[in-house]
């Protein structure tokens, strides 16, 4: 009756009800607010639903994608300069534009070679790559151009230690300095910093048309990333000799903010913090006796299987290789949980394997850390960093107890480091 009278919004419907029921009770008073907001919160509760890692994973990579096109429209006023240097951290976009501006120039009608220096990540750029583009590691183009007799026996002069970072590269250099093959017009080069040498880039002048000093050579990077120990100074210095323009990539499009202060706590080096890439994820690491871990990872495993991320969206990473690692029983017998990453997964499988190493400049939804004690890991904190920077929306490293007073200390001085930035 009172809702078909004139006037009947929400508002006047609540006031004229409340005037209704204090005429019937004249004893009848106004409630207190307290006593209001508690009937509100009864009626009306605030109702936290938290996304499951599939959804959350999904809606990442929509922020993700919008963080990388921004990266991109900075980067593309600099592709006028055919010489170019871009340093960026871990998970600022470095691969993505790498490709994005290989496609542009080969659009331009140029003949383009990427190189990159893990033989997993060309895997991954060929299927992604345009097919006018062409995509190798450095070490493949390097065996290709030394595989004369001549060749052979001038590394015969070069132990094994010194073999792929000096004799590889001096000698393809001495031997296809002046071939006569059709060069390429440009050359970009993802995970430059393993070969950032001068013998390298005396090796990568004699691919393109003008060399390294006046050629369209680009070359995407991150010093925090060079575990082999390869880059010289020297070698930028006379990159910035011969004009060579420097970018810097300072925002995060790949980890979320939980992930990368997990990832700059466990490494002591610091992942850029993203504040607009959340997941509402608490990420933290899972301790189990050493008799327990292998449990633990399959709990993991498991966990986020039944959460609804696919096997290819789950990596087990290890400094170690799978026969080495305390994982190789997952991946045995006729139906293993785990398998070696690039292999199409077998019907139970649930996660694959790879060593970081191998899995630099890639990256997945989640990613468990395995085969790692922090207390001894601290001196290797360049490869927790690569680890720990794969993962774009949860990081699970799994440790042995005798870790959590290491990694409380590391929490807190990480802590202090952001305590000291404010």
């Amino acid at each position: 009756r009172i809702l078909s009278e004139p006037d009947s919004s929400f508002r006047s419907y609540v006031a004229r009800a409340q005037q209704y029921w204090m005429s019937k009770n004249a004893r009848s008073r106004k409630l207190s607010r307290d006593e209001i907001n508690t009937i509100a919160a009864t009626l009306r509760p605030d109702v936290s639903a938290p996304l499951d890692a599939y959804t959350n994973l999904k809606l990442m990579d929509g922020l993700m994608a919008e963080a990388t096109r921004q990266q991109e429209a900075v980067l593309r006023g600099a592709l006028s300069n055919p010489r170019l240097l871009v340093q960026g951290m871990a998970g600022t976009g470095k691969t993505l534009l790498a490709v994005n501006v290989a496609e542009r120039l080969s659009r331009e009608g140029k003949k383009v070679l990427f190189l990159c220096f893990n033989d997993n990540l060309s895997v991954h750029l060929r299927n992604t790559v345009s097919s006018a583009v062409t995509v190798s590691t450095i070490h493949k183009v390097l065996a290709a151009g030394t595989n004369s007799q001549l060749a052979r026996e001038m590394l015969k002069d070069y132990g094994p230690d010194r073999l792929w970072n000096e004799g590889m590269p001096a000698v393809f250099s001495l031997v296809n300095q002046n071939a006569d093959e059709e060069k390429f017009d440009a050359v970009v080069i993802d995970e430059a910093q393993d070969v950032m040498t001068i013998d390298y880039l005396d090796a990568i002048s004699c691919l393109v048309t003008g060399g390294v000093a006046s050629g369209n050579v680009i070359f995407f990077y991150d010093p925090n990333q060079d575990i082999y120990g390869s880059m010289s100074e020297y070698a930028l210095k006379y990159l910035h000799h011969n004009y060579y323009f420097k970018y810097d990539l300072s925002v995060n499009c790949r980890n979320t903010r939980e992930v990368a202060a997990l990832g700059s706590i466990m490494s002591e080096m610091a992942i850029p913090i993203n504040e607009d890439l959340t997941s509402g994820r608490p990420q933290s690491p899972r301790f189990a006796s050493r008799g327990e871990l292998l449990r633990s990872i399959v709990n993991t495993i498991e966990e986020l299987s039944l959460a609804g991320l696919p096997p290819s969206e789950i990596v087990v990473l290890s400094p170690r290789t799978l026969d080495n690692s305390l994982v190789l029983p997952l991946a045995q017998g006729a139906s293993p949980v785990i398998e070696p990453w690039g292999k199409a997964p077998s019907p139970n499988a649930k996660a694959m394997f790879s060593t970081i190493h191998s899995f630099k400049g890639l990256e997945s939804g989640a990613v468990i850390l395995v085969d790692l004690d922090i207390e001894s890991e601290l001196s290797r904190k360049q490869l927790l960093y690569v680890g720990c920077s794969r993962a774009k929306a949860i990081l699970c490293p799994v440790l042995p107890e005798s870790n959590k007073l290491t990694y409380a200390s590391l929490a807190s001085s990480y802590g202090a480091r952001l305590a000291s930035l404010r």
